[in-house]
Parts: structure tokens; sequence; C-alpha cells
């Protein structure tokens, strides 16, 4: 009988274990801050250690500007390191939460005058993954990056 349930746990594990490797991909992001809605880039590269657990870094850039009672705000760079946990509901769905730090370069310009902040915290938000091939998957995520600035993705990344 221990012989039976060591099959069954081994077997097991290795199930779970069969969807690690190491992921890149690329997302398309809206950013909204308090007060400008942004959109851009993001890429990402990361390890799978299972079908539910994974390690990830990011860098979003902002490719447009958005502009508030004459004061023009960038998004320089938005970059941090987040653990993901999923929960599959079937082999190619999973939701998921994602956590970890992010670091924000963002500036404003107002009558030739530019002033730089960067804004480090806390970061958390949840996601669906779509696995449509062996090698390829999909995501929607919302992501609360700070207290002042979220962000919606989808991002497509291929496992190698």
């Amino acid at each position: 009988m221990k012989y039976l349930i060591a099959i069954i746990m081994l077997s097991v594990s290795m199930l779970s274990m069969a969807d690690s490797g190491f992921y890149g991909g690329a997302s398309f992001n809206v950013i909204n801050t308090d007060i400008t809605r942004h959109s851009g880039f993001s890429v990402n590269a990361g390890y799978q250690f299972s079908n539910a657990f994974s390690i990830e870094a990011r860098n979003m850039s902002d490719s447009t500007a958005g502009t508030h009672h004459g004061v023009k705000i960038d998004i320089g760079e938005i970059y941090g390191a987040y653990v993901t946990a999923a929960l599959p509901i079937s082999e190619s769905l999973a939701p998921y939460v994602v956590a970890g730090w992010s670091k924000g370069e963002y500036r404003a310009t107002y009558q030739g005058e530019r002033v730089d902040v960067t804004d480090e915290s806390g970061s958390y938000g949840a996601g669906i993954r779509y696995k449509m091939h062996p090698n390829l998957f999909g995501r929607l995520e919302y992501m609360q990056i700070s207290d002042d600035v979220d962000l919606i993705s989808a991002n497509l990344n291929l496992m190698f």
C-alpha cells in the first residue's frame, strides 16, 4: 500500500512540474494614474516552477504622455519583480494572483520646468492565463502598481 501511495504522489509531482521552464514575453498596457491615462509596452522574463507557481521580472515603458491642466505627465519606466500563484481549472486555463515590488519613474513638465519623481512600492494584482500551445500562453491582468498607478495588460509569452 505504501508503494502505491508513493507512486501516486510521484506521478502528481511530475505532472505539476510538466509545465516548468523559462519564459519571456511582451505586453500592451493601459496605465492609469489618478489624473491621466497612458498606453505602453512591456517585456517580461521569468521561470515557471510548476503550473501553479512562477517568478518574473518586468520592464514597462510609456509610449504616450498625458496632460492635465497644462501639465505634461510622462511615465518613464516601471519595473519590478513579482511572484505569481495560479489555480489551474483546466489544462489550458488558470486564474492567478500576482504580488511583488515595483519602481516607477515619472516626469511632470509645466512651462519648461521639469520635476522627476521616483516611486517604489509593493504591487499586487490578478489575472487569467490561457495556454494556447505547449510553449505559448497569453494573459489578461490587472495590477495595482502603487497608490496612484494601476494598469491593465494583455500579454503573450513563449516558454523555452
